[in-house]
């Protein structure tokens, strides 16, 4: 009986190591992530809201790859103190992997109420480079969700 118990005891302080190395290793991975945004195409409509292509860059300055899990983009608008949600959206990510020590680029539609978004592209064409933007990134990464946040000027 004794035996048994040191073999289950070393079994759990094996995998309990694992679980640790594997929880800092995701740790470090997430750390050397960069996000940004890189461009903003022109809006559609379609089914009655707004369509904002946006592309989201991944930079991975880490020797391992980064398979995502699940990705939620917010973006708000900086007004004073305050800040006005605009749109949000959580893409399918089912074949993403973000390789060792590249760039991978994410085509995100952003959907927005047409009264909202029509106030936002007049903004952006009447007061170009003073309108600020919080783009909020949440992603789960080896189960860990991890949230960024981007502020920009357009």
């Amino acid at each position: 009986m004794a035996k048994n118990a040191g073999l289950v005891y070393g079994s759990l302080a094996v995998l309990g190591y694992i679980l640790y190395q594997g929880i800092n290793d995701a740790k470090q991975t997430v750390k050397n992530l960069r996000f940004y945004v890189k461009k903003i195409a022109f809006p559609r409509i379609t089914s009655g809201l707004i369509v904002f292509p946006l592309t989201l860059s991944l930079d991975n300055h880490s020797p391992s790859s980064v398979p995502v899990q699940n990705l939620m983009v917010t973006i708000h608008k900086l007004e004073g103190t305050g800040e006005t949600f605009i749109s949000s959206s959580q893409p399918d990510l089912s074949a993403i992997n973000i390789r060792a020590h590249a760039t991978t680029n994410l085509d995100i539609e952003m959907k927005a109420e047409p009264l909202v978004a029509a106030k936002e592209i007049y903004a952006l064409l009447t007061k170009k480079g003073q309108n600020t933007y919080r783009i909020l990134v949440e992603t789960t990464i080896s189960g860990i969700t991890i949230p960024y946040s981007i502020t920009q000027r357009f």
